[in-house]
C-alpha cells in the first residue's frame, strides 16, 4: 500500500499541469485512489480480524494454562504413593505447547480443536483413541533429519 502511494506521487510529481488537467487523467487518478481506499479498508479489517483472533487464541491459552494450575494442585494434594510409576506428563506438555506454538496459524487452531475434542471424550474412549493414534504414528512416521 505504501509502495503504491509513494508510486502514485511520483507519477503525480513527474505529471505537467496540462496532463493533471486533462479528463481521462482526472478519472484515471480518481479510479485508483478509489481501489486505494478499498485496499486500505481490507487492510485495516484483516488487521482488526488478526488482532481479534490473537486475543482469543491468547484467551484460550491463558484459560488452558489456569486448568493445568488446577490440576496440578488438585494432583498435588491426592498425590499419592501409587503414582511412582506414572510418568511427568507436564514437561512433556510443556515442550509440545512450544513446538505447537511455532507451526502456522492454521495448525495450531486444528490442533486446539482436536484437543478440545479430545478432552470431551470418555477415558475408555480416549485411550482407545491414543492407542490407534500411537500405532497409526509408528507405523507411518517419517524420522526427522
Amino acid at each position: 500500500l505504501h509502495a503504491c502511494l509513494t508510486m502514485l506521487q511520483q507519477v503525480e510529481g513527474a505529471t505537467s499541469p496540462a496532463v493533471a488537467r486533462h479528463p481521462a487523467y482526472v478519472q484515471m487518478r480518481a479510479d485508483v485512489q478509489m481501489q486505494l481506499e478499498g485496499l486500505h479498508e481490507k487492510l485495516q479489517e484483516a488487521r482488526a480480524r488478526y488482532e481479534h483472533e490473537m486475543r482469543v487464541t491468547h484467551a484460550h491459552m491463558v484459560a488452558a494454562q489456569q486448568q493445568q494450575a488446577l490440576l496440578r494442585s488438585s494432583a498435588e494434594t491426592n498425590d499419592d504413593d501409587d503414582d511412582e510409576g506414572e510418568l511427568a506428563l507436564e514437561p512433556m506438555l510443556h515442550e509440545a505447547l512450544n513446538r505447537l506454538w511455532h507451526r502456522p496459524y492454521s495448525c495450531r487452531v486444528f490442533t486446539l480443536q482436536l484437543l478440545k475434542s479430545l478432552a470431551e471424550l470418555d477415558d475408555r474412549s480416549l485411550s482407545m483413541m491414543a492407542s490407534c493414534f500411537s500405532r497409526y504414528i509408528n507405523e507411518h512416521a517419517v524420522p526427522v533429519e
